[in-house]
């Protein structure tokens, strides 16, 4: 199972790939809107598809989670970070 700090990791990392020069060095808060950051959805859009290319986790597919309550950094880790966590996705990061 991936670690809760591997996937706040992550999370920051493509982040701070998709927003470039705009986003500096500034730190990047689980309290901070994702808006606010300067995600469009078309940028929102292209995070979940590298999240769930690199995490290998989907955690919109069941229907636990929606990307449209997805409003804040914290929001899309706690996303991930619970997929991670699902008896079925530990299964199969164990083999």
């Amino acid at each position: 199972m991936l670690i809760t700090s591997t996937i706040a990791e992550e999370v920051v990392t493509h982040i701070r790939s998709l927003l470039g020069d705009a986003i500096e060095d500034d730190p990047i808060t689980a309290s901070d809107p994702l808006n606010d950051l300067g995600l469009n959805s078309i940028m929102m859009a292209r995070l979940i598809v590298a999240l769930e290319r690199d995490l290998n986790l989907d955690p919109f597919s069941d229907g636990s989670h929606a990307i449209v309550d997805i409003h804040s950094v914290g929001d899309l880790v706690e996303a991930y970070q619970d997929a991670a966590s699902a008896p079925e996705n530990s299964a199969n990061k164990e083999g």
